[in-house]
């Protein structure tokens, strides 16, 4: 039991960000400008679900880099909330998962993660067997048009199946060459991470209710950066509560690169009609010369 006095919890906080604290059930959209306390208000919603008496254990929040993980992770510690809520990345999350549910997802327990040079490494020698080394695509290339294509849920199949010119045709060779070389090598990539687990989670609707049960209350941060895949993970994740606080700035999506979709905090309401909305406008970051 959290024996956190929830006076402290609210603490230094203004009323738009007690407002984002303080809401427990349903949907909730915070949307949070550069230097308005968002990581402040995600950790003090932690502290304030398990001072009402959630189960650390049944809060899931998830954020985008190692650094940001990290560092929520150090307040929640902080804080004193008791050990049990899960504070990580998407990639970290779907790592762990695929390692629990690898039968379903037909994998090895084992498996490994190829890191960039290693996926690189094999797009070139996927590019070498196909004879396509003198050619306009560079490993490079290939290699983001294979992680896009992950990002946006296609498989190897898929995307020769929707390739309409010579280049297209070329990389869905290179792709499934590639793909090949991983099953051999007992190995996923990142994007496979997010695929994989946004698949199971369609595709088996106990694991998808179970794990929804499980995470009964999903915190999403830097929801303007999510892609299609790591979308429809939280959706599913939020599938059996609706118990979703997604957390982000339209103003300040950088991943649009990396598949990175801006309609998903655009559309959150649409998602989620019920959803209750709470603008963090206050720049607590910034000196005063550079705010006026």
């Amino acid at each position: 039991v959290c024996m956190m006095n929830r006076d402290s919890i609210l603490e230094g906080l203004n009323e738009p960000q007690r407002q984002a604290v303080q809401h427990i059930d349903g949907p909730l959209l915070v949307v949070a400008g550069a230097g308005s306390g968002k990581t402040r208000v995600i950790t003090r919603r932690v502290a304030w679900l398990v001072a009402n008496g959630i189960d650390p254990h049944n809060i899931l929040a998830i954020t985008f880099t190692n650094k940001a993980a990290g560092e929520m992770k150090e307040r929640v510690e902080e804080m004193g909330i008791p050990y049990g809520a899960t504070v990580c990345t998407f990639h970290a999350l779907c790592a762990r998962l695929l390692r629990e549910f690898a039968q379903y997802a037909n994998l090895q327990q084992n498996y490994t993660i190829y890191d960039r040079n290693d996926q690189i490494k094999a797009v070139k020698t996927a590019i070498a067997a196909l004879n396509l080394s003198g050619s306009y695509i560079t490993p490079g290339k290939a290699h983001a048009a294979i992680s896009n294509a992950k990002n946006a849920l296609q498989t190897a199949r898929s995307y020769a199946d929707h390739a309409a010119d010579f280049y297209a045709r070329n990389i869905a060779e290179i792709y499934t060459r590639y793909e090949n070389i991983l099953t051999q090598n007992n190995a996923l990539d990142f994007d496979d991470l997010l695929m994989r687990i946004a698949f199971l989670l369609r595709d088996h609707g106990d694991i998808r209710r179970a794990l929804s049960n499980r995470y009964r209350y999903l915190l999403v941060d830097e929801y303007q950066d999510t892609n299609h895949a790591q979308y429809l993970i939280a959706q599913a994740l939020a599938s059996e509560h609706d118990n979703y606080c997604a957390t982000g700035d339209p103003d300040q999506s950088i991943y649009a690169w990396r598949g990175a979709d801006i309609r998903n905090i655009l559309d959150f309401e649409k998602d989620f009609p019920n959803a209750k909305t709470v603008l963090l406008e206050e720049n607590y970051r910034s000196v005063q010369p550079i705010l006026t």
